[in-house]
């Protein structure tokens, strides 16, 4: 008996130890990201990227970090619709605005529905009640429908509400698995907003090659106003087929390994 226990530390030990090694030597990622309005990027615990527009026009924008050559890459993206902190409107209370995020990044991940996400911001919460359409519909969902109204109009008593959250969300290893999965959006439902133009110096999302990616929120691209969104996977350089995505850091391979293990010592002895 006190064998098998010592086999079972063992074993779990190996397993474990295998998925959470980290290389010393760094390899160069690049990203870009688009958010309507505004982000924030983390990898690994750290603060790599800030949106250097907070509000227009809609820009993306690129950017290079190290990661280590293997071991847990956890990418964590603070994203923010432009809202006042109150109402939950845009454009002096006249409008209800949409998010939206877009990403990519050299070494193969994307935004997509793998990601997973916890909304912090919510609102208004007492929409239509509180913000009546002058057409008695949903045209003030659109904000080329609700500027420059009449300020009898505007969204006043809108009320909207603030969720907590874990202050070490962005961290590496931190386990998110009661997060929902990202809505995927197409680029009709998003839009690119009021992209900048040549001379601002600021990239267009628009001559971007996104690739596979897929734009991503909430569940609710009008009132979701900010999300936090979480994506993490072993990456091993030496075998790239077996990078997948994980909750945890843990690799399901390595744990039906540590299982099988357990099993065939059993079974055998």
């Amino acid at each position: 008996m006190q064998q098998s226990f010592f086999f079972v530390l063992f074993s779990f030990g190996l397993a474990l130890g295998t998925t959470t090694s980290v290389s010393s030597e760094n390899v160069t990622i690049t990203g870009t990201i688009y958010v309507d309005n505004w982000f924030q990027f983390y990898f690994n615990g750290e603060l790599v990227a800030t949106d250097p527009v907070t509000y227009t026009p809609h820009n993306a924008y690129n950017f290079s970090f190290q990661a280590p050559k293997d071991g847990l890459y956890t990418f964590a993206i603070y994203a923010q619709d432009y809202s006042d902190n109150i109402t939950g409107l845009e454009y002096s209370n006249q409008c209800v605005g949409d998010g939206g995020l877009r990403a990519i990044f050299s070494d193969g991940t994307v935004s997509n529905t793998n990601w997973k996400y916890k909304t912090i911001f919510y609102g208004p919460i007492n929409y239509p009640s509180c913000f009546p359409s002058p057409n008695d519909d949903d045209t003030r969902l659109e904000a080329s429908n609700c500027k420059n109204l009449a300020s009898n109009l505007a969204g006043t008593s809108c009320t909207s509400v603030f969720y907590s959250y874990d202050s070490n969300w962005y961290t590496s290893g931190y386990n998110y698995s009661n997060w929902t999965s990202a809505v995927s959006y197409t680029v009709t439902e998003v839009g690119w907003g009021q992209t900048p133009s040549s001379s601002s110096g600021y990239l267009d999302p628009q001559t971007v090659d996104w690739g596979t990616s897929v734009f991503i929120w909430g569940s609710s691209l009008n009132f979701d106003n900010r999300v936090l969104f979480l994506y993490s996977y072993y990456h091993n350089s030496s075998n790239p087929t077996t990078n997948s995505n994980s909750n945890n850091g843990i690799r399901n391979e390595h744990t039906f390994y540590f299982v099988f293990m357990i099993i065939f010592y059993f079974w055998f002895f």
